[in-house]
């Protein structure tokens, strides 16, 4: 994955992530969730998929798939990731 890629791909899981955390836990919060906090996230999440040689939803998806349908993936594949690690 090309360093434009890698950009790409965070800042895309960024607005994701920072979606996914205003709505479902946004009533929890005194603001909105921080986009600088949700690309450190997606960041870590990236290298953390690249060392282990498997993304959790590919560039490809995140560009062509709507915001639920990627964070059901991601869920899906974190949950299989959390299995293997047990």
């Amino acid at each position: 994955m090309t360093e434009s890629q890698k950009n790409i791909y965070v800042n895309i899981r960024a607005e994701q992530i920072k979606h996914f955390q205003d709505t479902r836990n946004g009533h929890l919060f005194n603001n909105p969730y921080c986009i600088e906090k949700a690309k450190e996230v997606a960041k870590n999440q990236l290298e953390n998929d690249l060392e282990r040689g498997q993304l959790r939803i590919s560039l490809e998806d995140l560009l062509l798939e709507d915001n639920e349908t990627c964070i059901r993936v991601i869920r899906n594949e974190t949950i299989n990731v959390a299995k293997e690690l047990v």
